[in-house]
């Protein structure tokens, strides 16, 4: 009996630990890749395996396009800011957070949920933004 339910604990452990950390389908742990958005026009790159502290991008606003860097945290949290320098050093403001969804049947996309309380940008336009895995081509890795 102890030993069943102490595989049954274990099993509930891992699935649980799976869906939070989101597994295998973070951005992260899919090196040589493009995560794009269209709508809102937004994307940012992974070049190296598990390079998930700093993600580098762009986003389009109005007319214009402004340097981003995409931000997780060991859980599901999802931060965009704004990448500007001030005086020789780089300054992120943020401008846009949430909660990631990973899908447990694909890697190709992520699904954040907008954080209406720290959604700087689009004055409540976007309740979710889908970004879609994309390969970088072979001269864009250097």
């Amino acid at each position: 009996m102890k030993k069943i339910l102490l595989i049954i604990m274990l099993c509930s452990l891992v699935l649980i630990s799976g869906c939070i950390l989101g597994g295998d389908k973070r951005p992260s742990g899919f090196p040589n890749t493009k995560w794009v958005s269209e709508d809102p026009e937004i994307w940012f790159e992974v070049k190296f395996p598990y390079d998930y502290i700093e993600l580098y991008g762009q986003m389009k606003t109005d007319d214009d396009y402004i340097e981003i860097v995409v931000l997780f945290d060991a859980g599901t949290a999802f931060k965009l800011c704004e990448v500007s320098e001030v005086s020789g050093e780089e300054k992120r403001t943020r401008i846009l957070s949430g909660y990631c969804k990973y899908s447990a049947s694909s890697s190709e996309k992520l699904v954040v949920e907008i954080s209406k309380k720290h959604e700087d940008i689009f004055n409540g336009k976007y309740d979710t933004i889908t970004f879609i895995r994309e390969d970088l081509p072979l001269d864009e890795l250097e």
